[in-house]
């Protein structure tokens, strides 16, 4: 819950908040964590989301903003994750 907190408080500071992806994909690699792991957690959340809010407010278009903005995330986290693994 710290790290959805984290990513939240930075959104308005990029630098900040892409340091903070960074941090989540390079701290899950001792845990054995990898890609699809996250790709998996974006399909469920959205999937709460739409479950959770409804139809009027979990619309087509509030459904697709989430997945872009899930999937530039993930982008990060997994090529720090990737990259940690390497070193």
């Amino acid at each position: 819950m710290y790290a959805l907190n984290s990513i939240v408080d930075n959104l308005s500071d990029v630098e900040s908040l892409l340091q903070v992806l960074e941090k989540i994909g390079i701290s899950h690699q001792p845990r054995r964590i990898n890609g699809s792991h996250f790709q998996n957690l974006a399909k469920v959340l959205v999937s709460f989301l739409k479950e959770a809010l409804g139809p009027r407010i979990m619309n087509p278009t509030a459904e697709e903003a989430w997945r872009k903005s899930l999937e530039v995330a993930n982008s990060v986290i997994i090529k720090a994750l990737e990259t940690s693994t390497e070193t």
